[in-house]
């Protein structure tokens, strides 16, 4: 009971409140970075029959898009479902972008499972953006990405400690 009473009073204190519960969380918007995706909303429309399309048309990376939440959600991994493989795209590359940085930090750069979810763990921080892109073997080709979301988990809460000072500096 003093655990739960004392946690209660730190989430007062620095005002955290506990978001609904643990769950997949839809970005809020998107950007094209180099203009070269279509329909960008349909890869975070929460449905693998529906699709982003990356008309990069180009041999190496592809053009980034990038997935914002105008809240930020504090997260260790993310999901996504993407076509891969065929020979044309050996890797895809996906970042993160955490409240307190500047810059994405890279979260994976390698193969991925085709047309279905894949779950990408990274280190828990407060996530406001996550971009994707694909590696392309060869140009010519349009691969899409079905779907892209964070999931929203909760901070874990420390026990406080206590330390006992002297007498002479209470």
């Amino acid at each position: 009971m003093r655990r739960v009473a004392l946690a209660a009073m730190w989430m007062m204190a620095v005002g955290w409140t506990a978001s609904a519960a643990d769950s997949w969380v839809l970005p809020n918007t998107n950007v094209d970075v180099e203009n070269k995706w279509k329909n960008e909303t349909k890869a975070y429309d929460n449905n693998l029959s529906t699709f982003g399309e990356d008309w990069s048309n180009r041999a190496g990376f592809g053009g980034w898009v990038e997935f914002r939440w105008t809240t930020p959600v504090y997260s260790d991994r993310l999901r996504c479902g993407a076509d891969f493989g065929y020979g044309l795209v050996d890797l895809v590359e996906v970042a993160v972008k955490y409240d307190q940085t500047a810059d994405f930090v890279t979260v994976h750069s390698g193969a991925i499972a085709d047309a279905q979810y894949q779950t990408i763990q990274f280190t828990a921080g407060s996530v406001t953006a996550v971009r994707f892109r694909n590696h392309y073997t060869a140009a010519g080709y349009v691969f899409w990405l079905y779907d892209l979301q964070l999931y929203r988990t909760t901070p874990s809460v420390q026990d406080p400690t206590v330390e006992t000072q002297a007498a002479e500096n209470v």
